[in-house]
């Protein structure tokens, strides 16, 4: 990125450094203990660590933004304004834990990394000062989920906790709600709080309407979800790597996996006959599937970083 550029477009987001206060000593209960705070179109972020799966509640993150898990060496990070939720592993070469600065990067969270200082846009994933200029983040894939398919999905998930060690209402969101009844809405309603770098000029997608971004190989690329049906797969490129999309009912939401693959029998099957569950898992053999890095993200705020994007 050009490290100049987003420095002198970073503006105050009206809070101090860590006024948005991380997680950084997470609680978690069972899913059978959820079960009685959650209804099922309660929104989640899934992710897996170390074969753990975790549900991070929306309603906790939009008042915390990080949630720091030392213990995987990982932050899962979300970001109300954009709608994105990535979780990122720490640089490998340091121990450390991940901050709110306060600030702000084309309406986007800029968090800091507190062994160094130095700022880190969260869409953008890459050091911008400090220690870590120029250091490109890890990541691992991560999905909003309604809490109704994860109960049906994942027996053994552990839900994060509302003991959070701050007073805070969970169960009002500061900027509206992701239900259709609620009008004024700052995820639905057309209008961006902060300036941008670059404004999308094609309105046939609308600023707020999430697609998939993804980016490696020097390209970015935003996939919209609905080119991507139930019982289907859709091969691109990124760049001059082969990449399948899939829709996964059980979550609602799309997955991408490096190379290419047919669907048969709600198995991912590839041209030398090995087989994968949908969400990548091995059946076949002992080797899961990778992915790129790829996330869910409003649109204008994925178009502000990356007006190049090829759009899908």
């Amino acid at each position: 990125p050009n490290s100049k550029l987003y420095l002198d477009n970073i503006q105050s987001g009206g809070v101090p450094s860590d006024g948005i206060p991380s997680i950084d000593e997470p609680k978690f209960i069972s899913l059978a203990e959820a079960k009685s705070m959650y209804i099922d179109f309660d929104q989640m972020f899934v992710v897996t660590l170390d074969d753990q799966v975790y549900l991070y509640p929306q309603s906790i993150l939009v008042w915390h933004e990080i949630v720091n898990m030392s213990a995987h060496n990982a932050a899962v990070t979300y970001c109300p304004l954009t709608g994105s939720c990535i979780t990122y592993e720490y640089p490998d070469h340091i121990t450390t834990e991940f901050g709110t600065s306060g600030n702000l990067l084309n309406s986007n969270l800029v968090m800091y990394d507190r062994a160094t200082g130095s700022n880190i846009s969260q869409i953008d994933g890459v050091g911008l000062d400090g220690a870590l200029e120029g250091y490109v983040l890890n990541t691992i894939p991560t999905h909003w989920i309604d809490f109704g398919d994860a109960v049906k999905l994942y027996d053994n998930a552990l839900v994060l906790s509302e003991q959070t060690g701050y007073l805070r209402n969970y169960t009002r969101d500061p900027y509206g709600s992701y239900t259709k009844e609620v009008a004024n809405s700052y995820y639905t309603s057309s209008g961006v709080m902060f300036p941008l770098l670059n404004t999308p000029e094609d309105i046939s997608i609308h600023e707020k309407k999430p697609v998939i971004g993804i980016k490696g190989n020097g390209v970015t690329i935003a996939l919209q979800k609905s080119s991507v049906t139930d019982g289907d797969v859709l091969h691109f490129d990124l760049g001059e790597e082969p990449l399948t999309a899939i829709y996964d009912a059980a979550i609602d939401n799309i997955r991408i996996f490096n190379g290419t693959f047919t669907l048969s029998d709600n198995m991912l099957i590839d041209a030398n006959e090995g087989q994968w569950s949908l969400d990548g898992s091995s059946i076949s053999s002992n080797v899961n599937l990778k992915s790129p890095l790829y996330f869910e993200v409003m649109w204008f705020a994925w178009y502000a970083f990356y007006p190049e994007t090829e759009v899908i």
